[in-house]
């Protein structure tokens, strides 16, 4: 029998031992005792079969209307018992309960069996993000302009206009205030985005583009890899831009910044109705195969 309980630090042993065995770069093995100990930011829950932990998950509060379900992590020597439609379900019985009215999760396009945990715990798809592509041949052949903007880490004095410049965005408004970007942060979380201005080790790195000193785009953006892109670029995990911003000279003071002597490109995660896709296109972005990412909503009330 499946029981679903409030996550404990005596857990967290067992949850450990499957996490690492099962994907040790996984970031809920470095979030968990974090999302445990800030009991104010979210909730965690634990699953257990025979009191052995064998899943887990976290509801996190984003407002004091919307919650964003993640983390979900069933161990694979349990997989197909049910544990995640169990967690699933207590997570929405436990966010009712607390108030929220929405919930929110993401999950991979090529995730099936999670779309159909989603579907059967009342949730539905609202849109999806997917990844594009340009390789280091297509970059050589771009014509060179002048630097005209300049780029700048961002601090703490910029949250006001990120926030402004968020919900004007066409992702804002589309999906009902849920943003890709900068790891899903809604106006009220400002306490997100002061966290990710600190570098995570030497790899993401949050960066603001100005022109004559005024702001004119955010971009969260790291060096490294991705699954279907086995080579070294730079992810853009979050871009927003002013609509009044000339896409060609930023393209070119944006390569012309984020490049390393030994690079083979970008990838960019967009979503389809952004504006911005139909000029990443020109410049020689190409769509990721098998790279998808949607967003599921469910209203609580």
């Amino acid at each position: 029998m499946i029981q679903i309980m409030p996550g404990k630090e005596e857990h967290w042993p067992a949850l450990k031992s499957y996490l690492l065995k099962d994907d040790s770069e996984d970031y809920v093995v470095y979030t968990w005792q974090d999302w445990l100990k800030n009991s104010d930011q979210g909730m965690v829950l634990v699953a257990l079969i025979d009191e052995i932990p064998v899943g887990t998950t976290y509801i996190s509060y984003i407002n004091q209307e919307l919650c964003y379900f993640q983390g979900i992590r069933i161990d694979s020597a349990y997989r197909r018992r049910g544990i995640g439609q169990a967690l699933t379900k207590a997570s929405v019985k436990e966010a009712k309960a607390q108030g929220f009215k929405r919930a929110v999760c993401g999950i991979d396009s090529d995730n099936l069996a999670s779309q159909r945990v989603s579907t059967n715990a009342g949730f539905k798809r609202i849109g999806q993000y997917q990844a594009y592509l340009n390789e280091l041949e297509s970059l050589a052949e771009r014509p060179k302009k002048k630097s005209l903007g300049s780029w700048h880490q961002v601090l703490a004095a910029d949250l006001p206009e990120y926030l402004k410049m968020q919900k004007n965005s066409s992702e804002y408004k589309k999906m009902n205030g849920f943003l890709f970007s900068y790891g899903f942060y809604q106006l009220e979380l400002s306490q997100s985005f002061l966290e990710e201005i600190e570098p995570w080790g030497d790899q993401i790195h949050f960066y603001k583009y100005e022109i004559d000193g005024e702001i004119k785009g955010f971009v969260n953006i790291f060096f490294g890899d991705e699954e279907g892109f086995d080579r070294k670029g730079f992810l853009v995990q979050g871009l927003l831009l002013a609509e009044d911003l000339d896409l060609s000279q930023f393209w070119q003071d944006f390569t012309g910044f984020f490049t390393r002597k030994e690079f083979d490109g970008y990838l960019i995660w967009i979503f389809p109705e952004n504006p911005l896709l139909d000029f990443l296109k020109q410049v020689g972005f190409e769509i990721l195969p098998g790279q998808g990412y949607q967003i599921w909503a469910q209203d609580l009330n």
